[in-house]
């Protein structure tokens, strides 16, 4: 890939809000990568001493869909700088330092499969690119040591949003992997608001795939069968929710849209559909009233 077409730029809007700084562990945060890695970020939070770590949940999956929450990333934000902690030393490890002027240094850590030695970068330059109509601030930066298995030694950090080799890839252009493409950032989403966006648009959540479709696959139901009670689950905001009958007839019962409940009574126990409204789209489960 080449690092110097890295990024899809929106011809914009006149008036244009500017991120600068870290701001990257907004609530509702999605990033897509390549190898199918996808990360998201729920309101949940982890405290350990004195610092408090958003949670980044990290799926894997096929070009159809993502499975089950694979890893649980601790990290939090301190002032400019960025930092993840490592569940097997218990430490934590500088990712960003977005407080760097042109000609400084600095040793990140990735999340690499094969070394946790640290790898040192130089600020190249530092400047502004406008994505999706947001004027965001950039840093250039260059490896000291680059892998010979990547085709570039240049890697991007974008305000809100992290480097373009993947969120926990910064410095990653250093470590001896071979994977099955350069690593790249393909999409990343803060709500359904996309900021960022390969070169190549087919990349993104899967080819000619959603972001919607995608996040319907973390839609959970359960108990399921149940005896009298069911809860929903979703990463989205549920606008609403129905019960029918196999025949497709509109089933009065007790939904609670605050809690995302619905209890059963005075219905004949069987099977039914359950229609889940997600930004638009109906998500269809089938229930089993034993």
């Amino acid at each position: 890939m080449n690092a110097k077409k890295t990024f899809l730029f929106a011809v914009g809007l006149l008036f244009a809000s500017k991120v600068v700084g870290q701001q990257i562990l907004d609530t509702n945060t999605i990033w897509s990568e390549a190898n199918r890695k996808f990360y998201y970020i729920d309101n949940d939070t982890t405290v350990i001493g004195e610092y408090t770590y958003k949670n980044v949940h990290s799926y894997y999956g096929t070009d159809i869909h993502y499975s089950g929450a694979e890893q649980t990333y601790l990290v939090r934000e301190e002032g400019e700088r960025v930092f993840w902690r490592n569940a097997f030393t218990n430490e934590d490890y500088l990712l960003y330092d977005f407080g760097l002027t042109v000609g400084d240094s600095v040793y990140v850590t990735p999340d690499s499969y094969d070394t946790m030695d640290s790898t040192l970068l130089i600020c190249e330059n530092v400047d502004t690119v406008f994505l999706f109509g947001i004027e965001r601030q950039r840093l250039t930066m260059r490896t000291t040591n680059p892998s010979p298995y990547y085709s570039t030694d240049i890697e991007y950090w974008l305000a809100g949003i992290g480097s373009t080799l993947g969120l926990f890839n910064s410095g990653h252009l250093n470590t001896a992997i071979v994977d099955q493409m350069d690593p790249s950032l393909y999409c990343c989403h803060k709500g359904f608001n996309q900021v960022f966006q390969t070169e190549n648009s087919n990349f993104c959540y899967g080819s000619g795939v959603s972001l919607e479709s995608y996040l319907v696959s973390f839609v959970q139901v359960y108990p399921n069968p149940t005896t009298g009670k069911i809860t929903i689950s979703s990463k989205s905001p549920i606008s609403g929710i129905d019960l029918y009958n196999l025949y497709g007839q509109s089933i009065t019962t007790d939904i609670n849209l605050h809690t995302n409940e619905l209890f059963f009574s005075e219905i004949e126990k069987g099977m039914y559909f359950l229609k889940i409204i997600i930004n638009g789209n109906e998500i269809i489960k089938i229930i089993s009233y034993e």
